[in-house]
This record gives C-alpha cells, structure tokens and sequence, in this order.
C-alpha cells in the first residue's frame, strides 16, 4: 500500500515512486479529490490514473491543532497489485475445492464400496438359505442400522427354518 501526506493539494512526503525511481514528491492531486477532501468528506474510489498507472485510492483529510484544513492523506494500491492478489485467491480457493471434491469422492467411493459388500454378503447368505443350505452364514455385521437389521432378520429366517426342518425330522421319525 502506498502513502503520501498532502499540505493542501500537494504531495509533501509520499511512498510512490515515478517511473525512473524517484519519489512523486511536489505534485499535485487532482482538482475534483482536492475539493472533495476540502470540503471535508472522505474520497475513495478506482482506477485513479496516478503517475501513470491506475490505482484503488483512498484519501482523508488532515486538520492542524486549531482545526483548520491543512491537507489530506492518501492510501492506495495498484490496481494491478489487487487484480493479482485476487486472481491467486480464486486459484487457491478452485484448487481447494478441486482437492476437496477429489477426497468426497475417494471417501464416497469407500463408504459406497464397504455398504456394497455388506449388502452382497447378505444377498449371497439368503440365497444360500433359498438354495435349500441351511448353514448360510450370519455372522458378518455393518455400520448401517439398516443392513443390521437385515443380517438379523435373515439370521432369524435360518433359525426358523433351521426348527421347522428339525421339527419335521423328528416327525418324520416318528412316522
């Protein structure tokens, strides 16, 4: 950010330099900022062309020890300085979000991938227990409230199966 303290409209100490290095000291602000200032209102604004280059500005005024309008502050940037801190921000900010769709989806894919073999190991216990083998294995579990409730119920289907087979050996036995 660059400063310069003003006495009326011209530059007395200032932190711009002109093109061939030395300080922009001595010249004056212009006419349509100075009678902003002097009249006492704040003055901020864009593309302010000051020694030739274009800048976000900012302009105060500055009262002696009586009150009296003495002159004005100023701080400003180049606008090309702005128009570069913002274009690195948004990178930052797309690569954020790139990185951040790219761990979702990695983390999706894992979750995705254990309910997929959670559901499939049920699927393939109950159509063991369909085929007639009443020895399919329950004994798996998942973090899903839901396919526990399954597994449960398909362990409940065998016991069940498991009794009434049982119960019509015995019968069959005893005819």
């Amino acid at each position: 950010v660059e400063l310069t303290l003003f006495q009326g409209d011209t530059r007395l100490i200032t932190s711009l330099k002109k093109d061939d290095g030395t300080y922009n000291e001595g010249t004056a602000a212009s006419p349509e900022i100075y009678a902003t200032i002097h009249s006492g209102k704040d003055y901020h604004g864009q593309n302010v062309i000051i020694a030739g280059h274009p800048y976000y500005v900012y302009y105060c005024p500055v009262y002696d020890g009586q009150g009296s309008f003495w002159g004005m502050s100023f701080a400003g940037i180049r606008e090309e300085r702005v128009t570069s801190a913002v274009t690195s921000a948004i990178v930052k900010v797309v690569i954020i979000a790139v990185v951040m769709v790219a761990i979702f989806v990695v983390l999706i894919f894992f979750i995705g991938s254990i309910i997929a073999k959670a559901l499939q190991d049920a699927v393939n216990s109950i159509n063991t227990l369909a085929g007639g083998q009443l020895n399919a294995d329950f004994s798996f579990r998942s973090f899903i409230r839901e396919i526990n409730a399954l597994i449960f119920a398909g362990n409940n289907l065998q016991q069940e199966l498991l009794g009434s087979v049982g119960g019509a050996k015995n019968t069959a036995t005893t005819l």
